[in-house]
């Protein structure tokens, strides 16, 4: 994620976060990431970056809008980045952006627990021209995923939501069984020689040194765009601004 916001180094950087105290140590990596990625790019006296608190609206009421307004700028692009898990701080964050992008150019970038907000209107995502990493991508117009669809339509006379377990218990046990089954003892050790083709998930199983475990490191990043429509982005095409 910081590699991606690096992406536009001239733009005025918007850091939105609840932590009041400073002690999340994953806010100040967060942090240091992307100041780290955009040094690559240009000088760091250059880089806009403004941190921003948030507070809630019962305790600020309309000035919450109106502080994140004075963070924005007229003059260029803005990058608001939402270092938050908390539905709360989500949901009131693209709300004041959302009425602030008609006078302002805004991008927004957040964690993939964005997608899995289910009181906030989607309209937001798409009218925000939002991008986001996501564990989880389905592309309904693959054979295997009309096929998966309609037996478990057969079996439970409807369609599995696009976060059910249906797909990641699917998904999970093709690997991991098949893996062994073809692999063996190998498939423990190094999980990247078995690439099978999944319906929900793609799994990246990396681990930092040799006595550590494996974590799943694929997300896929998606664009909601202003057409309605939610694409996979093709990260190797990229360009900077």
């Amino acid at each position: 994620l910081a590699k991606k916001v690096s992406e536009y180094p001239s733009e005025n950087f918007v850091f939105i976060h609840a932590d009041s105290l400073g002690v999340d140590a994953d806010v100040k990596r967060f942090r240091s990431q992307i100041i780290n990625e955009l040094s690559k790019w240009i000088p760091f006296d250059e880089i806009k970056f403004k941190e921003l608190l948030f507070y809630s609206r019962s305790k600020f009421d309309n000035d919450s809008i109106n502080r994140l307004g004075h963070a924005l700028s007229a003059q260029s692009g803005n990058v608001l980045i939402i270092a938050s898990e908390d539905p709360p701080v989500i949901s009131e964050t693209l709300m004041d952006v959302h009425s602030l992008s008609k006078k302002f150019n805004v991008k927004v970038f957040g964690y993939p627990i964005l997608r899995e907000l289910e009181n906030l209107d989607p309209k937001y995502f798409f009218d925000l021209d939002l991008q986001m990493f996501t564990p989880w991508w389905i592309d309904y117009s693959r054979s295997e995923i009309k096929q998966f669809n309609a037996d478990f339509r057969t079996k439970f006379l409807t369609e599995p939501s696009e976060i059910s377990f249906a797909w990641q218990g699917y998904d999970i046990a093709y690997y991991f069984i098949s893996g062994l089954s073809l692999h063996g003892k190998e498939f423990i050790k190094n999980p990247s020689v078995h690439r099978p083709s999944l319906l929900h998930n793609d799994f990246d199983f990396v681990r930092k040194n040799e006595g550590d475990g494996f974590e799943n490191q694929k997300l896929y990043l998606i664009h909601f765009t202003k057409d309605f429509e939610i694409k996979l982005m093709d990260e190797k095409k990229a360009v900077r601004q």
